[in-house]
């Protein structure tokens, strides 16, 4: 399918005006700017949220992995923040943010890495809300893909406030901490939403050694619980070999770690914050995505930060099939050297005297490349979102 540009004017009203009683700042999506979104929506999930009792056992079948949408806002020149000790850069428009929680709505989990649970301290919920006559509404998903909450039943997180509008079903947050670093608590702005009623209960995937589980044995397990969340472990090896990207060995601290996941560290696997002196800790996003699918899982959105994209990126670069879409906010800025930046790293060849013979090759047959096909261009006020899903090169298994 040709690339394809999709314009669109705002509606004569505000377009993220909230409903009167709301407590808390809810926002709207425009119906008009949904229909190029529809495609790289997943499937509609079943009727009810996934139960958090259930555990996949090696007996039982392979559920189907789980539609993956990677999503996330970046600058002109592929960055997400100005450093990896600042504060979180604002990239988003009013519209495109919505659009971040429009997509949250659709699916059943949302993902971060443990460094943007550590330094941001994300709320990972739904704050859509749909006023009356809107949407076509009705059973779990209408046609535009919104999973609602049984108008206005807040019971398993949905979107708090009132006015006589839906209140969409919210997500499953899930933090990817393969050490157990984060320092979950009752404080924490995830368990808070939660504990409220206007969101999910934290999964945490870690690491499936005794140590790292260890971590999350105590008071941190009687936080989740507490509030419907729960401790994942996943499959996952220690790696002691040295690795070629220096950013993805991390100091131990949490305020390291935070740092070096946002910088993009642990690029080829899903190990972010792994790389002390115990060795590397690795996941890979199929043990991850099984996993999840495991437990109820049909569709996760992952947000962030820089270690856990690149890592994707890195890991689909070879089986470009465990992402189904892409959706990008492009916002007008330019964030400059030093910045957190995004992207796949080339791929070379095993052995160090092939590299740059390797290197030239692929240049000459437009190789080593990962290119998205089926894209659209979406105008979103000042911000253009780009949608789309990863094409196969001719290099990788999949196309063989």
């Amino acid at each position: 399918m040709p690339s394809t540009s999709t314009s669109a004017s705002a509606p004569p009203t505000d377009p993220l005006r909230s409903p009167p009683t709301s407590s808390s700042p809810l926002l709207q999506f425009p119906p008009h700017l949904l229909p190029p979104l529809l495609p790289y929506l997943p499937p509609p999930p079943p009727p009810s949220p996934p139960s958090p009792t259930s555990t996949p056992t090696s007996t039982s079948p392979s559920p189907p992995l789980p539609h993956l949408t990677l999503t996330y806002a970046s600058s002109l020149d592929a960055a997400l923040s100005l450093s990896p000790d600042a504060p979180p850069t604002p990239l988003s428009g009013p519209l495109s943010k919505a659009m971040t929680h429009h997509l949250r709505s659709a699916h059943d989990a949302i993902l971060v890495g443990v460094g943007t649970a550590i330094s941001d301290d994300p709320g990972l919920n739904c704050r859509l809300w749909l006023a009356p006559g809107d949407q076509a509404g009705g059973g779990v998903r209408g046609g535009d893909g919104v999973r609602r909450g049984g108008g206005g039943d807040t019971g398993d997180g949905g979107g708090g406030g009132s006015g006589g509008g839906d209140l969409v079903r919210q997500p499953r947050p899930v933090v990817l901490d393969p050490r157990g670093r984060w320092g979950v608590s009752e404080q924490s702005r995830v368990v808070r939403l939660a504990r409220e009623g206007r969101g999910l209960g934290p999964w945490v995937l870690v690491a499936t050694t005794s140590e790292e589980e260890e971590r999350y044995a105590g008071e941190k397990r009687r936080v989740l619980e507490g509030v419907g969340g729960r401790v994942v472990p996943v499959p996952a090896s220690i790696s002691t070999a040295p690795t070629t990207t220096p950013a993805s060995t991390v100091p131990s601290s949490t305020a390291a770690a935070a740092t070096a996941e946002r910088a993009g560290g642990g690029t080829d696997t899903a190990a972010e914050e792994g790389g002390n002196d115990k060795g590397e800790v690795r996941m890979s996003w199929t043990d991850i995505l099984r996993t999840l699918g495991g437990l109820g899982i049909k569709s996760l959105m992952v947000e962030g930060g820089a270690g856990v994209i690149n890592g994707i990126l890195a890991e689909a670069a070879q089986e470009p099939e465990l992402v189904k879409s892409v959706i990008v906010t492009i916002a007008p800025v330019y964030l400059g050297r030093g910045a957190v930046t995004v992207g796949p790293e080339r791929r070379r060849g095993r052995r160090r005297e092939r590299e740059e013979k390797e290197e030239e090759e692929q240049k000459e047959e437009g190789k080593g490349v990962m290119r998205l096909r089926d894209v659209v261009w979406v105008p979103m006020g000042e911000d253009v979102v780009l949608c789309g899903r990863l094409k196969a090169s001719s290099s990788s298994p999949s196309s063989s």
